[in-house]
């Protein structure tokens, strides 16, 4: 589309006025429709993008995210032979650095103790609670950018510990 608007008007800077122009329009627009419809402007744009972003690739494959994750884990482990320790005992401390819902979840699995049992363990070695129980003390988020070429250009992990 840039490409097509820079053939038809040029790329000068009466071209950048003028898209300057369209988009506050369209900011205008939307802000009005969103204003009497009772909406937030940002969510409504990011909804009404989501679609055509999907249509144009910028979906991105959830086996490939988790693929991901779990090497940005295990590379973790391998980098830091304490961190499961670090973790057990931080935790120990105040699981308050969990959401009520997470802290129950890690409670059901084992808890700090079951933690401090998994010390040495790579992500291999880990059974299917075991592995959600790290996710959990190890992860604070997963942000997904629209912009990238590959899935490590595309996420940014938050580590909770």
């Amino acid at each position: 589309m840039a490409e097509d608007l820079a053939d038809q008007l040029g790329a000068d800077l009466a071209t950048i006025s003028y898209l300057v122009a369209l988009v506050q329009l369209a900011h205008q627009a939307a802000a009005t429709r969103c204003g009497s419809a009772g909406e937030e402007v940002a969510s409504y744009i990011r909804e009404l993008s989501l679609s055509p972003a999907e249509a144009h690739g910028n979906d991105i494959d959830a086996d490939d995210v988790d693929e991901y994750i779990v090497a940005l884990i295990d590379d973790r482990l391998a980098a830091e032979p304490q961190l499961l320790t670090h973790a057990a005992q931080t935790l120990n401390q105040s699981t308050h650095a969990l959401d009520e819902e997470l802290a129950d979840e890690f409670d059901e699995l084992g808890g700090v103790d079951r933690l401090a049992e998994l010390a040495s363990a790579s992500w291999d070695d880990l059974d299917e609670d075991d592995q959600r129980l790290v996710v959990i003390t190890l992860l604070d988020a997963v942000y997904i950018d629209p912009d990238g070429d590959t899935i490590a250009d595309r996420l940014r992990v938050t580590w909770r510990l």
